[in-house]
C-alpha cells in the first residue's frame, strides 16, 4: 500500500469528492442515478418516493381525535 501524507490525502479527498459530484450530475441528468449509486453500494441515499395519489383525499373516511378538542362535527366535517 502506498504510503500518503495527510495533505495528500485532503487533495485527494477533494478531487474524489469533485469528480464524484460530477459524475452524480451526470447520472441524475441521464436518469440512471438509481443505478450510479447502487453500483457504489450508496443506494440507500435516495429518498423514498410517495406515490402522487398518497395523500389523496378520502370523503368518506373516518377522522379519528385523540384528547380534547374545541372543535363541533360538522367544522370537522368541512376540512
Amino acid at each position: 500500500m502506498m504510503s500518503i501524507t495527510d495533505d495528500q490525502l485532503i487533495d485527494l479527498i477533494v478531487e474524489a469528492s469533485n469528480r464524484f459530484f460530477k459524475q452524480i450530475k451526470a447520472a441524475h441528468k441521464q436518469g440512471s442515478l438509481e443505478t450510479l449509486l447502487q453500483n457504489y453500494g450508496m443506494a440507500d441515499l435516495l429518498p423514498a418516493v410517495i406515490a402522487d395519489d398518497y395523500y389523496r383525499l378520502y370523503k368518506g373516511g373516518t377522522i379519528l381525535i385523540v384528547g380534547a378538542t374545541n372543535l363541533r362535527v360538522h367544522e370537522i366535517s368541512t376540512v
